[in-house]
């Protein structure tokens, strides 16, 4: 990654439930392909990247501007004035075990359940407004479509 092989580090954020990924008799190849990712991508990516020596500041491209720049969106995940105010306030070294039932996704499951991880985002900013607060989603529906249907896969 730090040699410019990796240019971006995303999640899909494809959540199932529990049943659909054991469908078909439980079959891997046949079952739903995904997970609910995106609460705890940050932290689960931190934690193995500072594990093998990885510093934050040498992260933190492939989680901003990388993605930014493979979806042909320059200009954001950088901060500067007149840019879009898409901010983490994040505690890089507090450590936490992930309770699955406590995580804001649909479906309670994760396949980090019991995972001891490091890395909290405490708050997050959206356009400037704080969309979460201390792990707790505080505003829904901030978001909006960046990419045309036809880029999106």
């Amino acid at each position: 990654m730090l040699d410019g092989t990796v240019d971006a580090v995303v999640s899909d954020h494809s959540p199932s439930t529990t049943d659909l990924k054991h469908a078909h008799g439980g079959d891997f190849g046949l079952s739903w392909g995904g997970i609910a990712g995106l609460q705890l991508g940050l932290a689960v990516v931190w934690t193995a990247a500072r594990s093998r020596g990885v510093a934050l500041d040498a992260l933190l491209p492939a989680l901003t501007t990388g993605p930014a720049r493979v979806a042909g969106l320059d200009g954001l995940g950088v901060i500067e004035p007149g840019a879009p105010a898409h901010l983490v306030a994040f505690a890089p070294e507090q450590p936490f075990v992930v309770d699955a039932r406590a995580l804001e996704h649909r479906n309670p499951d994760s396949p980090y359940d019991g995972t001891h991880l490091v890395g909290v985002p405490r708050t997050v900013w959206l356009r400037g407004e704080v969309v979460v607060d201390g792990a707790h989603v505080v505003r829904t529906g901030a978001g909006r479509t960046l990419l045309p249907a036809r880029s999106r896969a």
